[in-house]
């Protein structure tokens, strides 16, 4: 994993391979006694379940519209449109 900040980019490295670093004559910054906060992005993890989108799926089957599929589910259309699709 790197961090960017401020046009640098930096890795993260175990505690057990600073030896490494230090017989390599790498130069590191200890974070230690220092208060970071490391902010994961990313994908949120999905709203429905499997049982769920079999739901969806077959209100679709049955002839729901996405809008009104959308609408009873409490999520966009988008969202239906990718579980029609396979791509949720």
């Amino acid at each position: 994993m790197s961090i960017k900040y401020k046009d640098k980019e930096f890795v993260l490295v175990e505690k057990k391979n600073i030896n490494e670093l230090d017989s390599s004559n790498i130069n590191y910054i200890d974070l230690k006694d220092k208060q970071y906060y490391v902010v994961t992005q990313g994908r949120r993890s999905k709203r429905f379940n499997n049982e769920e989108v079999r739901e969806i799926k077959k209100d679709l089957d049955n002839g729901m519209s996405l809008r009104k599929c959308a609408e009873k589910w409490n999520c966009s259309k988008t969202v239906i449109g990718n579980i029609k699709q396979n791509t949720y």
